[in-house]
């Protein structure tokens, strides 16, 4: 049996479970996540628990729609089995119901001729750091030695060194919102020892930090920033490097989430990273309303 499941209804123990061992796992399916970023999330629930779909739910003027949350690249179905066709089809009969969907998915799940390939670039961290920097491109490599000439360490920092970092150099009008939500969620995943913070220095004084989420098996490069003394030495370079080099030979990859901004992806492209495309799944029942949905 598949049915939609209200937030409230919702065994956080059970989901999180099917979640956790998932064949395709990921951190923004787990319900602290999700309890972050989309506080009255629900969801589609296969059986009990056998399979399970997160449906990121706001609502306005009465009228309830799916929306891709802030700060969650990916969502989709999770299950430790494989699932078939069938079952697949009758997830996206229940979510297709909304009258507005933008729903990003780790694979193409749903229809493809809603469904339209977003950039993203992982790097397997497996290997040995040195057979990982052989991948390195002349330009990245260039920087990493550019840091190091100007003196630049890098440096585990607290997620609340990093917020002091970055919540000033966040500048994206109209998005003011996100700086609660963005203090709320590594809060939060500090709490749940899923949160690692990187910064480097020149004379004590951070100029670049990172914050990546951390699954058994996956980082996340989740937030970043640099300020002018960062960007002019390159020291978001030598911090990945250092990342790297820490977490070799780890049965992990690092996702860099995206981007679709040429720039960004130019830049872990710069690592050897690879191309490993998420999917952004679309549906309105009413064309002008999914507009209109699209501004909230």
């Amino acid at each position: 049996m598949i049915q939609l499941v209200r937030h409230v209804n919702i065994d956080f123990n059970k989901w999180d479970a099917c979640v956790s061992s998932a064949i395709h796992s990921e951190i923004y399916a787990l319900s602290w996540f999700l309890n972050c970023v989309s506080p009255q999330w629900d969801a589609i629930i296969y059986n009990d628990y056998e399979a399970v779909m997160p449906l990121p739910i706001k609502s306005k003027y009465g009228i309830r729609y799916v929306v891709q949350p802030p700060l969650c690249q990916k969502l989709g179905v999770f299950s430790p089995h494989v699932i078939s066709k069938d079952i697949y089809e009758k997830f996206e009969t229940i979510l297709s119901k909304y009258i507005s969907v933008r729903y990003a998915t780790y694979a193409p799940i749903f229809n493809t001729k809603k469904s339209k390939e977003q950039a993203n670039y992982t790097i397997d961290l497996h290997k040995n750091h040195v057979e990982i920097e052989h991948a390195f491109n002349k330009n990245c490599k260039r920087n990493i030695k550019k840091a190091i000439k100007n003196n630049i360490t890098s440096h585990t920092i607290s997620h609340q060194e990093f917020l002091d970092f970055y919540i000033p150099l966040f500048a994206y009008p109209g998005l003011e919102h996100y700086k609660k939500i963005i203090a709320h969620l590594l809060d939060v995943a500090n709490t749940n020892h899923a949160l690692e913070c990187i910064g480097t220095k020149k004379n004590n004084s951070i100029n670049s930090a990172v914050a990546f989420l951390k699954t058994p098996k996956t980082y996340y490069y989740l937030l970043a920033n640099s300020n002018v003394e960062g960007k002019e030495n390159s020291s978001m370079f030598l911090l990945i490097q250092n990342f790297i080099q820490k977490h070799a030979q780890e049965n992990a990859i690092l996702d860099f989430e995206g981007s679709q901004i040429k720039g960004i992806a130019k830049f872990y492209k710069s690592f050897g990273a690879i191309y490993t495309p998420y999917y952004f799944f679309t549906s309105h029942r009413l064309p002008f309303l999914g507009k209109y949905m699209k501004k909230t």
